[in-house]
Order: structure tokens, then sequence, then C-alpha cells
């Protein structure tokens, strides 16, 4: 498949090293805008920009949605990790299967930006990763993968980060599997919480 990655954080390094040595085609990353960082505040582009750079995969660093109209509809999906942006129903669609995402929890628990750190707060002993097809509301979308992972009480929410991240090759692998199967997505049941982030 033809695969663009919507991407901001390095927990989303693993899974783009992962695809690289795949039989897919990593065509497009798409990431935030370089924002100013340091004491010179000058313009960094994110980690995920750094790493498109690297492997000379084109990058788009869309402003707003809208402007990814015109680049993503020859693509199979988007994939869609720790991105940062809500996604309008009109771009979702766009891409020949649409938009998947790889979250840090078991939806429908913890829906939100701060899985991980929500799950370490809250005194979880469990967590996890889900692959599932984002629609218009937050982490609302049917399921194609879940694996669990076991939290160390020890950890600090950018352990546990790592740890997850790299569960997302695997549960990204099946997932693809699955489509490639023709296997639809189930629906989300349970009870659903949210994972706000701090402001």
């Amino acid at each position: 498949m033809r695969i663009g990655v919507a991407a901001t954080p390095d927990v989303a390094t693993p899974t783009l090293d992962w695809l690289l040595h795949s039989e897919h085609e990593v065509a497009l990353i798409i990431t935030q805008p370089d924002r100013p960082a340091g004491r010179g505040r000058m313009l960094q582009q994110s980690i995920v920009g750094d790493w498109a750079q690297k492997h000379q995969i084109p990058t788009l660093k869309p402003a707003n949605p809208q402007e990814l109209i015109g680049h993503i509809e020859e693509l199979d999906l988007v994939l869609t990790i720790g991105y940062g942006v809500l996604l309008p129903e009109s771009i979702l669609s766009l891409p020949k299967i649409g938009f998947l995402n790889l979250h840090f929890s078991l939806l429908p628990a913890y829906r939100g930006a701060a899985p991980a750190q929500r799950a370490l707060h809250n005194g979880e002993t469990v967590t996890g990763v889900t692959v599932f097809k984002l629609d218009k509301g937050m982490d609302t979308g049917p399921i194609y993968t879940q694996e669990t992972l076991p939290i160390d009480p020890t950890w600090r929410s950018f352990e546990l980060l790592q740890q997850l991240a790299h569960l997302g090759p695997k549960v990204v692998e099946r997932a693809f599997e699955m489509i490639a199967n023709q296997e639809l997505p189930r629906e989300q049941v349970g009870v659903a919480s949210i994972a706000a982030q701090n402001k």
C-alpha cells in the first residue's frame, strides 16, 4: 500500500522505522509546522520532520487541514500517530481507505491527547495500544487491533510511552493485514473515558 503518516512526536519513530523496511511505501509524511524552540527561539521542525528529511521522504507541514487537499487522494491510507490535530470528515474521506490512528490506550478507555499520562496518574496496572479507523469523533472509530501492556508502577510517563511506542509496529502490521484480507474493524465497546492534556 501507499501510506501517508501524519505524526509529530518521537513515539512515532518505531512504527516509521518498521514501515520504511516493510512491503509498504511511505509516500508522504505530514507533520506539524516548525515551531520556535530553545533560547534563541529558532524555528525547529518536529522529530518526525527530521526523520522524513533524513530518509528523503516528501513532507507536508499544513497550517490547517484544508492544505491536505490535493496531496492525499492517491494514497491508500494515512496513519496518524500523535499528530495533534482533529481532522474533519471532509479530509478523513480523501485517501482510498481513509485514516487509521495508532492510539496509546485500550480504547474506549482514555480517549484524548494524554492517555499514557492519565493511565499512570490513575494507578492503572494494564494499558496498551489500539489501531482504529478515524471518524468525526475524538478516538471513537471502529477498532482493527489492540495489544495490552502491563504497567510497571516505577515507570514515568515517558518510559511508559516508550514501551507503548514499541508495540506500534506489531499492531499496525496486523491492522494492515486485516485490510488486505478485507476484514472489517469492530465497533468500540466498554466504558469510555477521556484523557485530556494538562492545561
